[in-house]
Protein backbone atom coordinates (compact mmCIF):
# COMPACT_ATOMS: atom_id res chain seq x y z
CA UNK A 1 0.00 0.00 0.00
CA UNK A 2 1.43 3.35 -0.59
CA UNK A 3 2.39 5.47 1.87
CA UNK A 4 0.01 8.46 1.84
CA UNK A 5 1.86 12.14 2.53
CA UNK A 6 -0.11 15.29 2.64
CA UNK A 7 1.70 18.76 2.18
CA UNK A 8 0.46 21.92 3.50
CA UNK A 9 1.41 25.45 2.41
CA UNK A 10 0.03 28.33 3.94
CA UNK A 11 -0.56 31.40 1.63
CA UNK A 12 -1.22 35.33 2.85
CA UNK A 13 -1.02 37.96 0.31
CA UNK A 14 1.74 35.71 -1.00
CA UNK A 15 0.50 33.77 -4.47
CA UNK A 16 3.35 34.01 -6.42
CA UNK A 17 5.49 32.09 -3.91
CA UNK A 18 3.01 29.41 -2.76
CA UNK A 19 2.93 28.69 -6.26
CA UNK A 20 5.97 28.07 -6.90
CA UNK A 21 6.17 26.12 -2.99
CA UNK A 22 3.85 23.95 -4.51
CA UNK A 23 5.25 23.29 -7.56
CA UNK A 24 8.28 22.42 -6.69
CA UNK A 25 6.76 19.84 -4.08
CA UNK A 26 4.68 18.00 -6.91
CA UNK A 27 8.29 17.82 -9.03
CA UNK A 28 9.66 15.90 -6.20
CA UNK A 29 6.55 13.58 -5.63
CA UNK A 30 7.49 9.48 -5.42
CA UNK A 31 5.69 6.80 -7.48
CA UNK A 32 4.96 5.11 -4.40
CA UNK A 33 3.79 7.94 -2.52
CA UNK A 34 -0.10 9.44 -2.51
CA UNK A 35 0.64 13.08 -2.43
CA UNK A 36 -1.90 15.74 -1.76
CA UNK A 37 -0.89 19.13 -1.52
CA UNK A 38 -3.35 21.84 0.30
CA UNK A 39 -3.19 25.78 -0.07
CA UNK A 40 -4.73 26.92 2.84
CA UNK A 41 -5.02 30.46 2.04
CA UNK A 42 -5.48 33.15 4.62
CA UNK A 43 -5.99 36.08 2.67
CA UNK A 44 -9.23 36.91 2.86
CA UNK A 45 -8.86 38.73 -0.78
CA UNK A 46 -10.92 37.63 -3.83
CA UNK A 47 -8.41 38.74 -6.22
CA UNK A 48 -5.44 36.38 -4.35
CA UNK A 49 -8.06 33.33 -4.16
CA UNK A 50 -8.42 34.11 -7.87
CA UNK A 51 -4.47 34.40 -8.67
CA UNK A 52 -4.25 30.77 -6.47
CA UNK A 53 -6.71 29.87 -8.85
CA UNK A 54 -5.09 30.36 -11.40
CA UNK A 55 -1.60 29.78 -10.80
CA UNK A 56 -2.12 26.61 -8.89
CA UNK A 57 -1.27 23.27 -10.83
CA UNK A 58 -4.55 20.66 -10.90
CA UNK A 59 -3.77 18.45 -8.35
CA UNK A 60 -3.22 20.97 -5.66
CA UNK A 61 -6.14 21.34 -3.13
CA UNK A 62 -7.24 24.81 -2.26
CA UNK A 63 -8.96 25.45 0.84
CA UNK A 64 -10.24 29.18 1.35
CA UNK A 65 -10.53 30.43 5.24
CA UNK A 66 -13.27 32.79 6.08
CA UNK A 67 -10.69 35.10 7.48
CA UNK A 68 -6.79 35.36 8.52
CA UNK A 69 -6.72 32.24 10.89
CA UNK A 70 -3.18 32.04 11.45
CA UNK A 71 -0.42 29.69 10.49
CA UNK A 72 -0.93 27.26 13.18
CA UNK A 73 -4.87 27.15 12.67
CA UNK A 74 -4.64 26.67 9.10
CA UNK A 75 -2.31 23.73 9.30
CA UNK A 76 -4.52 22.40 11.83
CA UNK A 77 -8.07 22.65 9.22
CA UNK A 78 -6.01 21.61 6.23
CA UNK A 79 -4.56 18.51 8.88
CA UNK A 80 -7.81 17.65 9.96
CA UNK A 81 -9.01 17.74 5.92
CA UNK A 82 -6.79 15.12 4.64
CA UNK A 83 -6.16 11.93 6.31
CA UNK A 84 -2.76 10.83 6.13
CA UNK A 85 0.23 8.57 7.03
CA UNK A 86 2.83 12.08 7.05
CA UNK A 87 2.31 15.26 7.14
CA UNK A 88 4.86 17.73 5.44
CA UNK A 89 4.81 21.70 6.15
CA UNK A 90 6.31 23.96 3.84
CA UNK A 91 6.50 27.26 4.09
CA UNK A 92 5.51 29.79 0.54
CA UNK A 93 9.16 30.75 0.79
CA UNK A 94 10.55 27.10 0.26
CA UNK A 95 11.43 25.30 -2.68
CA UNK A 96 11.74 21.68 -2.66
CA UNK A 97 14.96 20.16 -4.59
CA UNK A 98 15.37 17.03 -5.87
CA UNK A 99 15.17 13.58 -3.40
CA UNK A 100 14.12 15.82 -0.61
CA UNK A 101 11.11 14.00 0.40
CA UNK A 102 12.11 10.54 -0.50
CA UNK A 103 15.44 10.94 1.84
CA UNK A 104 13.12 12.24 4.55
CA UNK A 105 10.52 9.53 4.54
CA UNK A 106 13.15 7.12 4.36
CA UNK A 107 14.62 8.87 7.88
CA UNK A 108 11.74 7.87 9.19
CA UNK A 109 11.45 4.18 7.88
CA UNK A 110 14.76 3.43 9.10
CA UNK A 111 14.34 4.93 13.01
CA UNK A 112 10.78 4.43 14.06
CA UNK A 113 11.87 6.25 17.57
CA UNK A 114 12.06 9.47 14.85
CA UNK A 115 8.67 11.46 15.29
CA UNK A 116 9.58 14.53 12.37
CA UNK A 117 12.33 15.30 10.48
CA UNK A 118 13.45 18.39 8.62
CA UNK A 119 15.56 18.86 4.81
CA UNK A 120 18.92 20.86 5.31
CA UNK A 121 17.72 24.16 4.41
CA UNK A 122 19.96 26.71 2.04
CA UNK A 123 18.72 30.34 2.48
CA UNK A 124 20.05 31.45 -1.40
CA UNK A 125 19.86 29.41 -5.30
CA UNK A 126 23.73 28.78 -5.11
CA UNK A 127 23.34 26.70 -1.92
CA UNK A 128 26.63 29.32 -0.20
CA UNK A 129 24.07 29.82 2.96
CA UNK A 130 22.48 27.79 4.86
CA UNK A 131 19.64 27.74 7.97
CA UNK A 132 21.09 27.59 11.33
CA UNK A 133 19.84 24.86 13.50
CA UNK A 134 16.55 25.58 15.78
CA UNK A 135 16.37 26.26 19.30
CA UNK A 136 13.29 26.11 22.45
CA UNK A 137 12.42 29.23 23.96
CA UNK A 138 12.47 27.97 27.51
CA UNK A 139 12.30 29.66 30.45
CA UNK A 140 16.07 28.54 30.92
CA UNK A 141 17.17 29.25 27.86
CA UNK A 142 15.31 32.96 28.38
CA UNK A 143 17.60 33.23 31.49
CA UNK A 144 20.79 32.42 29.86
CA UNK A 145 20.10 34.69 27.39
CA UNK A 146 19.71 37.65 29.77
CA UNK A 147 23.22 36.56 31.45
CA UNK A 148 25.14 36.92 28.82
CA UNK A 149 24.28 40.42 28.10
CA UNK A 150 25.42 41.07 31.47
CA UNK A 151 28.81 38.46 31.55
CA UNK A 152 31.17 38.64 29.05
CA UNK A 153 32.37 35.41 29.90
CA UNK A 154 29.30 33.80 29.62
CA UNK A 155 28.64 35.00 26.47
CA UNK A 156 31.52 33.68 24.73
CA UNK A 157 30.80 30.36 26.10
CA UNK A 158 27.21 30.95 25.21
CA UNK A 159 28.49 31.94 21.41
CA UNK A 160 31.35 29.06 21.43
CA UNK A 161 28.54 26.59 22.26
CA UNK A 162 25.96 27.74 19.29
CA UNK A 163 28.92 27.75 16.98
CA UNK A 164 29.86 24.40 17.45
CA UNK A 165 26.30 23.33 17.41
CA UNK A 166 25.60 24.95 14.64
CA UNK A 167 28.68 23.79 12.91
CA UNK A 168 27.89 20.22 13.25
CA UNK A 169 24.52 20.41 11.53
CA UNK A 170 26.25 22.41 8.54
CA UNK A 171 29.15 19.68 8.19
CA UNK A 172 26.65 16.69 8.09
CA UNK A 173 27.44 14.08 6.11
CA UNK A 174 24.58 13.73 3.44
CA UNK A 175 25.68 9.71 3.24
CA UNK A 176 25.51 9.60 6.89
CA UNK A 177 22.76 9.17 9.90
CA UNK A 178 20.13 12.03 10.09
CA UNK A 179 21.52 14.85 12.66
CA UNK A 180 19.55 14.63 15.90
CA UNK A 181 18.04 18.32 17.42
CA UNK A 182 16.12 19.50 20.07
CA UNK A 183 13.98 21.41 18.18
CA UNK A 184 12.77 21.89 14.47
CA UNK A 185 11.68 24.61 12.36
CA UNK A 186 8.29 24.47 11.41
CA UNK A 187 9.28 26.01 7.70
CA UNK A 188 9.56 22.75 6.41
CA UNK A 189 8.64 19.90 8.49
CA UNK A 190 7.84 16.09 8.04
CA UNK A 191 6.16 14.34 10.50
CA UNK A 192 3.96 11.53 11.79
CA UNK A 193 0.63 11.57 12.02
CA UNK A 194 1.08 9.33 15.06
CA UNK A 195 2.65 12.31 16.78
CA UNK A 196 -0.52 14.42 16.46
CA UNK A 197 -2.85 14.16 19.51
CA UNK A 198 -6.52 13.66 17.81
CA UNK A 199 -8.20 15.98 20.41
CA UNK A 200 -5.12 18.89 20.81
CA UNK A 201 -4.46 18.73 16.45
CA UNK A 202 -1.25 19.61 15.09
CA UNK A 203 -0.42 22.99 16.34
CA UNK A 204 -1.78 24.34 20.41
CA UNK A 205 -4.48 27.51 18.36
CA UNK A 206 -3.06 29.90 21.43
CA UNK A 207 -0.19 30.53 18.84
CA UNK A 208 -1.76 33.31 15.92
CA UNK A 209 1.95 33.02 14.39
CA UNK A 210 5.42 32.14 15.47
CA UNK A 211 7.10 29.73 17.56
CA UNK A 212 3.61 27.13 17.59
CA UNK A 213 6.11 24.70 15.74
CA UNK A 214 8.82 25.58 19.63
CA UNK A 215 5.45 24.50 21.05
CA UNK A 216 4.91 21.75 18.94
CA UNK A 217 8.62 20.23 19.35
CA UNK A 218 8.42 20.09 23.21
CA UNK A 219 5.43 18.16 22.86
CA UNK A 220 7.72 15.80 20.63
CA UNK A 221 9.90 15.66 23.24
CA UNK A 222 7.31 15.01 26.23
CA UNK A 223 6.31 11.97 23.91
CA UNK A 224 9.99 10.79 23.75
CA UNK A 225 10.02 11.15 20.04
CA UNK A 226 12.78 12.10 18.55
CA UNK A 227 13.84 14.77 15.55
CA UNK A 228 16.74 15.51 13.27
CA UNK A 229 17.91 17.15 10.08
CA UNK A 230 18.60 15.04 6.97
CA UNK A 231 21.33 16.26 5.09
CA UNK A 232 20.57 13.93 2.13
CA UNK A 233 17.08 15.91 1.54
CA UNK A 234 17.78 19.83 0.29
CA UNK A 235 16.01 22.50 0.04
CA UNK A 236 15.56 26.53 -0.23
CA UNK A 237 14.19 28.43 2.59
CA UNK A 238 14.43 31.97 0.73
CA UNK A 239 13.77 33.70 3.83
CA UNK A 240 13.80 37.28 4.55
CA UNK A 241 12.92 39.65 7.77
CA UNK A 242 10.25 42.24 7.79
CA UNK A 243 10.04 44.45 10.64
CA UNK A 244 6.09 43.78 10.83
CA UNK A 245 7.29 40.54 11.69
CA UNK A 246 8.55 41.84 15.46
CA UNK A 247 5.52 42.36 17.32
CA UNK A 248 4.11 38.62 16.44
CA UNK A 249 7.56 37.02 17.23
CA UNK A 250 8.04 38.89 20.40
CA UNK A 251 4.42 37.98 21.61
CA UNK A 252 4.38 34.49 20.44
CA UNK A 253 7.40 34.23 22.29
CA UNK A 254 6.57 35.95 25.83
CA UNK A 255 3.54 33.51 25.81
CA UNK A 256 5.86 30.40 25.29
CA UNK A 257 8.32 31.46 28.11
CA UNK A 258 5.37 32.06 30.34
CA UNK A 259 3.56 28.67 29.54
CA UNK A 260 6.33 26.09 29.15
CA UNK A 261 5.37 22.62 28.57
CA UNK A 262 8.14 20.93 28.49
CA UNK A 263 11.72 21.36 29.95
Amino acid sequence: MKEIVTAVVVNFHGAEHTVQAARSILDDAEADTALTVVVVDNSASPLEEARLRDGLPAPVKLVVAPANLGFGKACNLAVQREPSDLVWLVNPDARILPGCLAALRQALATDSQLGAVAPLQYLDVGRRWLFSPAWLPTPIDEWVRRRVLRERRQRERFDRAVRAETVRLWRADAAGAPVRQRALSGSNLLLRRACIDPQQGLFDPAFFMYFEDSDLCMRLRRQRWRMAVVASAPALHLWHLGSYKDDLMAQAKAWIVAHPKAQ
